[in-house]
């Protein structure tokens, strides 16, 4: 973990204190993410709900608290039209959305701001080279420039406002074939183009992909030789790389992201059993872990991330069933640890959950102030690598009930991504901190 720490403070005494108090801070975030790594007996919340329909090979995205679920196939193999969204913050269900204009099933999507744009995929009869596009509010999907090749179980990414397809599986001269190439739409010249730049080393399908930042991963799939380890990265300017192999081998997996880590669930292993396990990797550190969540075994399903949730859905069990469950278990719970070297005990001071949480546009947060006198407080927020975001209270507090919001901007009043921060409280020798998810 890079060290983010300042080492040095130019200036006036009470400059050089506030920057060395700064730096404790930082520290003591640091630590919260280092423990919270740690393997521990946790005991996960989990939530179910169940699709009308049951279905594999689907898609999936989250916009806002909805995840909506495209297409895919039911349990006698048919291509489904149907596009359904799903809160999981609330329990509730909207079900009387557009049918996509081609039912597909082993499609890839993504999400462009507020627009999905659902990838190729196979109809009752053929594979597919269209395209077609929503956006809540619209009554009706529209067309899109068609792909270069028709293609199944490729996997699907957005960078920089273009759209990728990559991998899959196609049929050229009525043989099967496993892609290894990526076709990138271009919106300059409105076309689909094979990148010659990125070309994987195998061609795979069942493969899936995540973005952080400006590169795009991506990991396993089934290859003509079976499940692959192989995972790679791509960024426009650099290129392609390989990156360390994820184990066990696996393909009909699926891959979720958050600020800080590429979560992979499920897929089938090279041993021909499905998986329960989560992998998790560190595009900043290169490194891999596993998690111990208590999903259910599946392959050929979605995963999403939902405020403090990731949720597993569809696709097939161990028995061969098709799913019609969504699974998701609270992963991401609040991070609060109180550190007390003094008289000030835990019971002077009180950080409250910040609400709305998941939020957009603002947030407000509670902390209350209970000694006798009035204190010197410092209220902070945190990036999940414990980088200063912004200072939200600097200042002495009389005692009582306070209130702050911060709107997502940092110090330099710009806007940061969305992802998880850390929120910190510090009076005297008193700190506690909380977690809240940015949503924009």
């Amino acid at each position: 973990m890079k060290n983010n720490c300042p080492t040095k403070s130019k200036g006036n005494l009470q400059e050089r204190l506030y920057a060395l108090n700064r730096a404790m801070v930082q520290l003591f975030v640091c630590l919260l993410i280092v423990a919270a790594s740690v393997p521990v007996n946790a005991q996960y919340q989990t939530q179910y709900a169940n699709m009308q329909t049951p279905r594999a090979n689907l898609c999936a995205e989250t916009i806002s608290n909805i995840i909506y679920i495209v297409g895919g196939q039911d349990a006698n193999g048919n291509a489904l039209f149907s596009l359904t969204g799903y809160n999981p913050l609330e329990d509730r269900w909207e079900n009387a959305l557009p049918q996509l204009q081609t039912g597909r099933k082993s499609a890839a999507s993504v999400v462009l701001g507020d627009t999905i744009f659902v990838f190729g995929g196979r109809s009752a009869d053929s594979l597919l080279r269209s395209v077609e596009w929503w956006k809540p509010g619209l009554e009706a999907w529209q067309p899109f420039k068609p792909l270069n090749q028709a293609r199944e179980g490729h996997s699907a990414a957005v960078l920089n406002g273009n759209l990728y397809a990559i991998a899959g599986l196609s049929e050229i001269d009525g043989n099967l074939v496993y892609l290894a190439d990526v076709e990138m739409y271009n919106r300059a010249t409105d076309s689909w183009e094979v990148l010659d730049d990125w070309q994987l080393s195998e061609g795979v399908t069942g493969l899936t992909t995540a973005v952080f930042n400006d590169t795009i991963f991506t990991f396993g799939g089934f290859s003509r030789f079976g499940p692959e380890s192989q995972a790679t990265k791509y960024h426009p300017t650099i290129g392609f790389r390989e990156i360390p192999d994820f184990r066990p081998a696996r393909g009909g997996h699926s891959s979720t992201v958050d600020s800080a880590a590429i979560y992979v669930t499920g897929g089938r292993s090279a041993s021909d059993r499905l998986l329960n396990t989560t992998q998790r990797y560190f595009p900043i550190t290169g490194d891999w872990d596993e998690q111990d969540y208590p999903f259910e075994a599946r392959e050929n399903h979605e995963t999403v991330i939902m405020g403090d949730y990731m949720c597993n859905i569809g696709g097939r069990n161990p028995a061969s069933q098709t799913l019609s469950s969504i699974e998701c278990i609270d992963v991401f719970g609040t991070i609060a640890t109180v550190v007390n070297t003094s008289d000030q005990t835990p019971e002077n001071f009180m950080l409250s959950q910040n609400y709305p949480n998941p939020f957009n546009a603002s947030t407000s947060i509670t902390f209350t102030v209970q000694t006798g006198s009035a204190t010197w407080v410092e209220l902070s927020i945190y990036d999940l690598h414990g980088r200063f975001i912004k200072s939200l209270v600097r200042e002495i507090k009389q005692a009582g009930e306070h209130h702050i919001s911060w709107n997502g901007l940092n110090e330099q009043n710009m806007h940061v991504a969305s992802g998880v921060f850390f929120y910190v409280l510090r009076a005297g020798n008193f700190v506690q901190s909380k977690k809240m998810v940015l949503l924009q």
